[in-house]
C-alpha cells in the first residue's frame, strides 16, 4: 500500500503541482483544504493479498466541499473508470449511461443484511449477494450496470473509500440515496448507490435501512 501510494502521489505531483495531495497511508485530517486530491492506493487490500481480482486504485478530487473528479482503476482487468462532475462517467473512455442499460438482477451488501434486502428488492426480482471486499470495485460494477444496487451500510472507511465511486455512479446516471443524513455529501459514509430504475424504491425505504444501520 505504502509503495503504491508513493508512486501515485509522485505522478500526481507532476500533473497537479499546485494541488495538495493526501493518501490513505500517509493520512489526512477531516478538515480538508478547499482543493485537494485523496488517494486510495489499494482499495481491497485483503483481496489483493489473496489474488482476488476485486481490488482497485482510486483517487478523488475535492473542490469547495464537493467531489468533482474521480478515477477507479482495476489493475487486473486494465479497466479505467473516470468521472467528471457535470460531464459524465466513462469506462476506458466509453461513456456510461445507466438509463440505457437494463436493470441487473444482482445487489451487493454485507452478509448480515441479505435476507432483509432480498425482501426489499423482491418487486424487481433482484437477489442480494455478499459484496466483494473493495468499495471501488462494487461502485464500478453499479456504474457499468453489472450490479443494480450497492448498499453502503456499517461503513468504517473514509472519504477516499467512498467518494470516488459515489461520483462515478452519479455521473453514470445512477442515484445516491443517503441513509442517516438528509442529503448526500462527499464525506457521507452511509448510503445506497443504485440504478435509476430502483431509486424510488430505495428512497422510500430509508426508514428500513436506518433500522439495519442500528
Amino acid at each position: 500500500d505504502a509503495e503504491v501510494e508513493e508512486a501515485i502521489i509522485a505522478q500526481f505531483k507532476d500533473s497537479f503541482p499546485n494541488i495538495t495531495i493526501f493518501g490513505e497511508e500517509s493520512g489526512y485530517e477531516a478538515d480538508l483544504p478547499q482543493t485537494c486530491w485523496l488517494i486510495d492506493p489499494i482499495d481491497g487490500t485483503t483481496n489483493f493479498i489473496a489474488n482476488v481480482p476485486t481490488f482497485t486504485c482510486m483517487a478523488v478530487l475535492i473542490h469547495h466541499g464537493d467531489a468533482v473528479a474521480s478515477v477507479i482503476y482495476n489493475p487486473t482487468t486494465d479497466d479505467m473508470f473516470t468521472a467528471f462532475r457535470g460531464e459524465g462517467a466513462f469506462k476506458n473512455q466509453t461513456k456510461l449511461d445507466l438509463s440505457e442499460i437494463p436493470l441487473s438482477q444482482i445487489a451487493y451488501s454485507k452478509g448480515r443484511h441479505i435476507e432483509a434486502l432480498n425482501q426489499l428488492l423482491a418487486p424487481f426480482s433482484i437477489r442480494t449477494e455478499i459484496a466483494p471486499n473493495g468499495a471501488g470495485y462494487g461502485f464500478s460494477m453499479v456504474a457499468e450496470g453489472s450490479v443494480a444496487v450497492r448498499f453502503q451500510l456499517h461503513s468504517r472507511g473514509g472519504v477516499h473509500d467512498y467518494a470516488p465511486g459515489a461520483l462515478l455512479v452519479q455521473e453514470a446516471g445512477g442515484v445516491i440515496v443517503p441513509i442517516l443524513e438528509p442529503t448526500y455529501r462527499y464525506d457521507t459514509k452511509s448510503f445506497v448507490a443504485c440504478h435509476p430504475s430502483v431509486a424510488e424504491l430505495i428512497a422510500g425505504s430509508v426508514s428500513l435501512l436506518r433500522e439495519l444501520e442500528d
